[in-house]
């Protein structure tokens, strides 16, 4: 595998995961407050689009 496949999987792997973590996170403060399922929805999806400005910010601090 060479330098640019490598640096792309490293993108794909660390937009997923900061996404992945952001949908965890937005659950894990949505369901044990009760909210219904729009105000859900919305956490959820505010938490998924603050991760991946998350790892934006990663990748262009630790860029090369």
């Amino acid at each position: 595998m060479d330098y640019q496949q490598r640096r792309f999987q490293r993108v794909i792997w660390t937009y997923t995961g900061f996404t992945v973590l952001g949908i965890a996170i937005g659950a894990g403060i949505s369901f044990p407050l009760g909210l219904g399922d729009t105000a859900r929805s919305v956490t959820v999806g505010v938490c998924a689009v603050l991760g991946v400005g998350g790892a934006t910010a990663y990748l262009l601090r630790t860029a090369d």
